[in-house]
């Protein structure tokens, strides 16, 4: 059976970072997303089709 541990807020490290790393890089990769989308809707609206230049340039 577990024990009670009475704490008090001294005793809790508030400030405690482990995972920020982790959080950090999924938001990064959320970012990259967001931005590769957005590049790629504006040069569509642009007139510029990135897929179709690149799929011929690699089929010849």
């Amino acid at each position: 059976m577990q024990e009670w541990i009475e704490t008090s807020a001294k005793d809790v490290d508030r400030f405690d970072d482990r995972g920020a790393t982790t959080v950090e890089w999924l938001m990064w990769a959320a970012v990259v997303v967001v931005a590769i989308a957005a590049i790629g809707v504006a040069l569509r609206e642009l007139g510029v089709d990135v897929v179709d230049y690149v799929g011929s340039q690699i089929m010849g």
